[in-house]
């Protein structure tokens, strides 16, 4: 690839030197091109396209977190009212994350303070459960606890995918 990007290769020969078939789907073509165009640059922007996804993923998740708040509060509100509480604890979030994010441009966190906000989100989420809900608090402990897990272990791995492929697909 090296020598064919000294030697001035047109696009489709370096394509099909990356074993791209002859006619392929407007999908598989454009794979090939960002690969080709993320050699050529040493990856070089790709991790600005990441950090540009992560605000619309985490909107996209809005309504999955309401899923699940609404699985353990079925009885209680509709679905509009779980988007409104996670509209509530996803403004939190990502305050919270721009906050972290300028302080430490100016002074580095230490990790431990960096961890200690993380679990926040969940001790927020407990806080959030037993006000707006109005359940126990240890209901809301067992909510916020296997509603953190579940989003954890199913929904953020997904998105995390999801993010990586369309700021490639993108960039």
């Amino acid at each position: 690839m090296d020598s064919l990007i000294e030697n001035g290769a047109t696009k489709e020969e370096k394509l099909k030197a990356m074993g791209m078939a002859e006619n392929p789907s407007a999908f598989k073509e454009r794979f090939y091109t960002q690969l080709l165009k993320l050699y050529e640059k040493r990856g070089g922007g790709i991790l600005q396209a990441l950090y540009d996804t992560i605000p619309v993923a985490m909107f996209l998740m809005l309504p999955l977190f309401a899923i699940l708040i609404k699985i353990f509060y079925w009885n209680t509100g509709t679905f509009a009212h779980h988007m409104v509480f996670s509209f509530y604890f996803f403004t939190f979030i990502f305050t919270a994350l721009c906050a972290l994010i300028l302080v430490n441009f100016v002074v580095d966190i230490p990790l431990g303070i960096e961890v200690f906000i993380w679990f926040s989100f969940v001790f927020y989420l407990l806080i959030a459960l037993h006000n707006f809900y109005k359940s126990s608090w240890f209901g809301a402990f067992f909510k916020a606890s296997a509603i953190s897990f579940l989003y954890t272990i199913l929904v953020v791995p997904i998105a995390f995918f999801g993010i990586a492929l369309i700021s490639f697909m993108l960039y």
